[in-house]
């Protein structure tokens, strides 16, 4: 859960960057707000789509959808 994830942010980002390698640590010092803009950071260093990454941030923080 993404609320969980940002109590203990310094865990979450090195879980974050193995699975995403161009994530900007600095600009990520701090859990964003929403994890919607964790998603769009994601997408627009990944080429990603905004749906592709919001559901990888998805599965990456609820698991993957069945």
């Amino acid at each position: 859960m993404w609320s969980e994830s940002k109590r203990n942010w310094p865990a979450t980002l090195a879980l974050l960057k193995r699975r995403f390698p161009r994530l900007d640590q600095v600009a990520l010092q701090t859990p964003p707000d929403r994890i919607e803009d964790l998603a769009h950071h994601l997408a627009q260093l990944h080429d990603l789509t905004p749906s592709e990454a919001q559901q990888a941030c998805d599965e990456c923080f609820d698991g993957p959808r069945r």
